[in-house]
């Protein structure tokens, strides 16, 4: 079973109650919505106010229409105290809204007027995401009102009607969840940035790509750019909106291409996810060409079967207890649920006030923190088999010693510290007396745990700023820094040679073995770790012709006499 770490638990446990408090539904006073669709756009206020019949009832009080180029018009009566009254029409990114609302004192007239985000933010009736309305309701009877709607992006149409103290108070929630998702999606977005920087993983950047488009997407549909950056310039948020959505498309399946490892072997799968890379990138000027409808009635079905895809695969890598494969397949669940839920909406498979409202910035926060937290334990799985890795390429298996290269890096390294330094270090070689009686009478798995034993006592025995090592069957090293003289070294050897020395108890048997030491110093015996180790490796075989269990330090040989010097 997965267990979620608390800050995602958290997370998304206030997002549940965020998404809960956000979607309680407004009192209920637009009564009567119903949609006539207009295919040619050629109906007027006149023709419409007198369709009667035409009209198709939206008995759950929205439009959800799909991607369409017919005009819709909404009727909806409003029942209410007299007074001011506002509408707010969602979503943001619908491009012409007209409201036409019977004038005062003129029986069979309507007033007009128009919104939506093809006209600057700045000019807006309201300044807020949402295309506000101010009604006046003369007195308690219902008043019938229309919506005429034009629109490339998804023909969706959300109306909610508030008292002056309602609509401020959801002002604020609504911009209280927008800042916190955004910010959060921001933080995330820094906290990649940094560990790719430093990590310099593929897969860190396509996932920060990822991020940054999806971050844009979400600010582009809260409407986030006409409010803050282009507030006189509406087309540029259009098209911010239209290429965010399509960018996070192509960089989520380029993301999500790499995280299940999907290449050329699998040739199917590789074909259909580059596919849905491309794909969005083709639609880009297509949609700048007046053609986004039609692009993205066939894209948004894709999205959803490349999510039944992704899901399919997380659920193969949790089976193979991936790290961070459970976190990933929370992760595609809720972006294949919500995005599921959020694209039958556009393309008026479904109806949610809930979904359409909150539902891409939900998702989009749920999955991206399940993702965050996911690939922060795969890159800690990956750097802890990193450093298990490089431990076994520096160290002796059965031991744990440092291994030949691992020692001869020290060495190498004691040199240059002691030429800088002007010091002398000491290099031991120990090659066990007696030990292969051990193996040929008890076998290799008793001589094994000997050997285990000796390298824990070698260690014992010495400094920790010393080195011991193993760099053969029964041949062992030390490397001693800061050792000034021969003198120094011999009783550090002495008390290696005595530890080893020791009878050993080994699987119920008493084991007596012992060493020969011999001993280079540097810079006396070598400048460098060849010659170090041939001058130690031949005090060690003088120690054992001597006797066994000995230590000897180098002598070099005496110069014959004559010879020159």
């Amino acid at each position: 079973m997965v267990r979620l770490p608390a800050l995602l638990r958290v997370a998304l446990a206030w997002l549940f109650m965020a998404g809960t408090a956000l979607a309680s539904p407004v009192a209920p006073q637009l009564r009567d919505l119903a949609v006539l669709e207009d295919t040619e756009g050629r109906e007027t206020i006149a023709s419409v106010a007198t369709a009667g019949d035409r009209f198709t009832p939206l008995p759950a009080g929205m439009l959800a229409a799909g991607y369409s180029r017919s005009v819709r018009w909404v009727r909806f009566t409003v029942v209410a105290p007299a007074g001011e009254w506002w509408l707010d029409v969602m979503p943001p990114y619908l491009d012409d809204i007209r409201l036409y609302s019977p004038a005062p004192g003129r029986p069979g007239q309507f007033t007009q007027r128009q919104a939506g985000d093809r006209l600057p933010f700045a000019e807006r009736e309201v300044p807020y995401r949402g295309f506000v309305f101010r009604l006046l309701q003369p007195d308690e009877a219902p008043v019938t009102h229309y919506i005429r709607l034009e629109t490339t992006s998804s023909s969706i149409l959300v109306p909610r009607l508030y008292s002056a103290e309602g609509f401020l108070g959801a002002v604020a929630s609504d911009y209280g969840f927008q800042v916190a998702t955004l910010g959060a999606l921001l933080v995330v977005i820094v906290l990649n940035a940094v560990a790719w920087y430093w990590l310099r993983d593929t897969l860190a950047l396509w996932f920060l790509a990822f991020l940054g488009t999806l971050s844009l997407n979400v600010a582009g549909n809260s409407d986030i750019p006409a409010q803050f950056l282009f507030a006189r310039t509406p087309w540029a948020c259009d098209y911010w909106t239209t290429l965010a959505s399509l960018a996070a498309i192509a960089a989520g399946n380029a993301f999500y291409k790499r995280l299940f490892a999907i290449d050329r072997r699998r040739p199917v799968l590789h074909r259909v996810y580059v596919a849905m890379q491309v794909a969005p990138l083709v639609a880009m000027p297509a949609a700048f060409a007046g053609f986004y409808p039609e692009a993205m009635r066939v894209l948004l079905p894709a999205v959803i079967a490349m999510n039944v895809v992704g899901f399919a695969l997380a659920v193969q890598q949790w089976r193979q207890q991936r790290p961070g494969a459970g976190l990933v397949l929370l992760a595609v669940a809720i972006s294949f649920g919500g995005l599921a839920a959020f694209v039958l909406v556009l393309l008026g498979a479904y109806t949610s006030h809930d979904v359409l409202l909150y539902g891409l910035q939900v998702t989009s926060l749920g999955s991206i923190l399940a993702l965050h937290v996911a690939l922060g334990a795969r890159s800690r799985a990956q750097r802890d088999e990193r450093l298990r890795l490089d431990y076994l390429a520096h160290h002796d298996p059965l031991t744990q010693l440092p291994n030949r290269t691992l020692f001869f890096d020290r060495v190498s390294q004691s040199i240059a510290r002691s030429r800088r330094r002007r010091t002398s270090f000491a290099l031991l070689l120990i090659d066990l007396d007696r030990f292969k009686p051990v193996n040929d009478a008890w076998g290799h798995p008793v001589g094994d745990l000997v050997l285990k034993e000796v390298a824990r006592r070698l260690q014992d025995a010495v400094r920790e700023s010393d080195t011991v090592g193993r760099i053969g069957g029964d041949e062992f090293v030390a490397l001693l820094p800061d050792i000034e003289s021969a003198a120094a070294a011999e009783p550090v050897a002495m008390k290696m040679r005595l530890a080893v020395a020791e009878p050993i108890v080994v699987a119920g048997r008493t084991v007596r073995i012992d060493c020969s030491i011999g001993i280079a110093m540097y810079p006396e015996h070598g400048h460098d770790e060849v010659s170090l180790v041939n001058n130690a490796d031949r005090a060690m075989y003088e120690a054992k012709r001597e006797a066994a269990g000995s230590v000897r330090t180098f002598r070099p040989s005496p110069t014959p006499t004559g010879a020159p010097s």
